[in-house]
């Protein structure tokens, strides 16, 4: 196969390296990193890891250190760490002590910084045969029987659960003194459970169960402006560095809740190897969450704007004293009260809605649905007028567009904005319809003429 597209590319004219031209082989140095397909690793080169290694013991070593030497260091280290996956987290204090300092700067090596380059230095030690292949597809979470999670109440606590073991425990005075945040709680929660069981999880691509955003993004991105958080996270990387697998992480409620709430029967008697089932949630905790998905069922910008809608609406009723239950006369004078007071059509079709979505929550409809909807269109013609049909420019129309144009641009204009106008006169487009490019182009003056 090789010579056939040598001999292709030779008879194409096109040069071919043949000191950098590689044979059929199962151990290729590509992009400076080793790939052996026999025992399906891919690592780092041994010169270039001794080299790697020496540049961390001269830092680990020294007092204070150059910004250059720092930023040559966390180049490498983010290059290297498509080996290791889960590396660039033990990067972070690296790019906080350069920050944007010039590079003739010198800076401390703090021991939080020392912590991170003898991470490094540890599994290039350890792992000099290099990291194994992970496998192709994500395994969801529930799919190996693992779930964690916790609660911030004081008489709850923490739950996570492989494949029926199980651990949980309290937080205690450590709620009442540290006052966690619920992201730091959840990621403790996570954290346990893959320190427990992470030996199980080799070289797979595990794709974890969360109800908490903030602990999705940190565990996503492996990383956080928190140092609370990043010690966690330190130890959540180093078992992924230490087995070899990787963790990814999604908004979702799961089962475990029922183990952190301690409303369940311990796992190991009731759901061996099997999600929980949801009716041992108490009905509370299900309003709870019917609450939550209803409430991020809408965007933020649209939860505002619809607030805003039902506290005018609510102040209408109060100064008009409608407190009937004739639900479909309020929104009806409502919508019309807006469009006496010089709302926009879009306002009005806007707070109209809001108002709509609170009455649906409350399982009030609206009956007379055509009578609100020729409102809100006289609503839209009495503002904008009934729309004019879009004629093509006419005869006499053209000459004045013409005569018009040499006044307002220059010469160059004058010839472009001519020919499309004639254009659109004679191939019977509209004005509107003829726009400009945005992007740069290489339009010249002498390019445009007419021909007669």
């Amino acid at each position: 196969m090789v010579d056939v597209v040598i001999h292709v590319c030779e008879y194409l004219g096109f040069p071919v390296a043949h000191n950098k031209t590689v044979w059929a082989m199962t151990l290729i140095k590509f992009l400076s990193l080793v790939v052996d397909t026999i025992h399906q690793e891919i690592g780092i080169p041994g010169q270039k890891r001794d080299c790697l290694l020496q540049k961390l013991n001269y830092i680990l070593n020294s007092w204070t250190v150059r910004v250059k030497a720092l930023q040559s260091l966390s180049g490498t280290l983010n290059f290297y760490s498509r080996a290791k996956p889960g590396g660039r987290t033990f990067i972070r204090h690296i790019y906080n002590a350069q920050g944007s300092l010039p590079q003739h700067w010198h800076v401390s090596i703090t021991s939080d910084l020392k912590k991170d380059l003898r991470m490094w230095v540890q599994f290039l030690q350890e792992n000099d045969q290099g990291s194994p292949f992970l496998d192709v597809l994500q395994v969801p979470a529930h799919d190996i029987g693992f779930y964690s999670d916790a609660s911030g109440a004081l008489h709850c606590g923490w739950g996570c659960y492989f494949r029926g073991m199980w651990a949980q425990g309290t937080w205690g005075k450590f709620l009442e003194e540290h006052n966690p945040s619920i992201a730091w709680m959840e990621l403790y929660t996570l954290t346990v459970g893959v320190v427990l069981w992470s030996e199980w999880f080799r070289t797979k691509r595990i794709l974890v169960n969360c109800d908490n955003t903030a602990s999705v993004h940190i565990v996503n991105n492996q990383t956080s402006s928190c140092p609370k958080a990043m010690g966690l996270v330190h130890l959540l990387v180093h078992s992924q560095l230490r087995y070899q697998f990787t963790l990814q992480a999604q908004y979702i409620n799961h089962v475990a809740d029922a183990l952190s709430h301690f409303q369940v029967q311990r796992p190991g008697t009731g759901c061996t190897g099997t999600p929980l089932s949801a009716t041992r949630l108490p009905v509370s905790t299900l309003r709870h969450h019917m609450e939550v998905l209803l409430t991020v069922s809408t965007t933020p910008g649209t939860r505002k704007v619809y607030g805003s809608a039902m506290k005018v609406f609510h102040h209408f009723l109060d100064s008009w004293g409608l407190h009937s239950k004739n639900f479909d006369e309020q929104l009806l004078l409502f919508a019309t009260l807006m469009s006496i007071c010089d709302k926009s059509p879009c306002t009005v079709a806007t707070y109209v809605s809001g108002v709509r979505s609170e009455f649906k929550l409350l399982g009030i409809m609206v009956k007379n649905e055509f009578l609100l909807q020729r409102i809100l269109k006289g609503v839209q013609n009495l503002n904008h007028g009934l729309r004019q049909p879009r004629y093509p420019v006419l005869v006499q129309q053209l000459p004045a567009i013409l005569a018009q144009i040499g006044h307002v641009t220059t010469c160059y204009q004058h010839k472009l904005f001519s020919a499309m106008a004639l254009l659109a006169f004679h191939c019977l487009f509209r004005v509107g319809e003829i726009t400009a490019s945005p992007l740069p182009h290489n339009i010249q003056e002498n390019c445009v003429e007419f021909l007669t």
